[in-house]
């Protein structure tokens, strides 16, 4: 086996694994706030949608090293649309635009060939992270997004554009730099948000009542 052989096998496990280690902060994040502040429906909808374009186009064109990132995404992207539950308005949202970003690939699949679909999916892939950026860009309060998550999306995306130049792949090219530039987007956003720290008097509370010199215990 040479160099290269090697080296194309090691961007795609490592791809791999960040495409679905990226989601796991985020789920985690969920699970235990239950906040949603920080985080786009629209995100997660397209995300799911265009995972699942990747697995077909993966199968229809014999490309087995995309098919555990697109199954283990897909089935994170389906867990996170249920944590939206507590929110009607964000879960309708999720799935109008999946529903829509489905409809759209099969056209496109339909009318002009799998071919299309590549490049379709290579526009999508940065397109799904729009509106997590979008949400970053115009929210105040981003508690509920994981850091983590955008760091590893931006890795992710980084190997998958130089997998698809050694390959020669049109589709992974466009989405790796377009999805690595939209992570860079979110992370910055993410960065320039003030922490809220609870006050003095929240920390106190907490704490348990002030003992004064009278009370202490000799």
């Amino acid at each position: 086996m040479d160099t290269t052989s090697i080296l194309v096998g090691f961007l795609v496990l490592a791809a791999s694994v960040l495409g679905v280690g990226m989601l796991l902060p985020q789920c985690v994040r969920l699970s235990r706030h239950q906040n949603l502040d920080g985080v786009s429906a629209g995100w997660i909808g397209s995300g799911g949608a265009v995972n699942a374009a990747w697995l077909a186009y993966a199968m229809l064109q014999g490309l087995p090293a995309l098919l555990p990132v697109s199954v283990g995404a897909l089935a994170l992207y389906c867990w996170m649309l249920i944590q939206l539950r507590e929110s009607p308005t964000r879960t309708t949202r999720a799935l109008r635009i999946a529903t829509a970003c489905v409809a759209g690939f099969a056209a496109v699949t339909l009318l002009w060939g799998v071919a299309a679909l590549g490049v379709a999916l290579g526009f999508a892939y940065t397109a799904q992270f729009a509106p997590a950026a979008w949400e970053s860009s115009r929210q105040q309060n981003l508690e509920g997004a994981s850091p983590a998550t955008w760091v590893m999306a931006f890795i992710e995306a980084a190997i998958w554009m130089l997998y698809g130049l050694t390959i020669a792949e049109t589709s992974l090219i466009i989405g790796g730099f377009g999805a690595s530039a939209a992570a860079l987007i979110i992370l910055s956003n993410l960065r320039n948000t003030p922490v809220k720290r609870p006050s003095r008097r929240g920390r106190r509370r907490r704490s348990g009542p002030h003992v004064g010199p009278e009370q202490a215990v000799p």
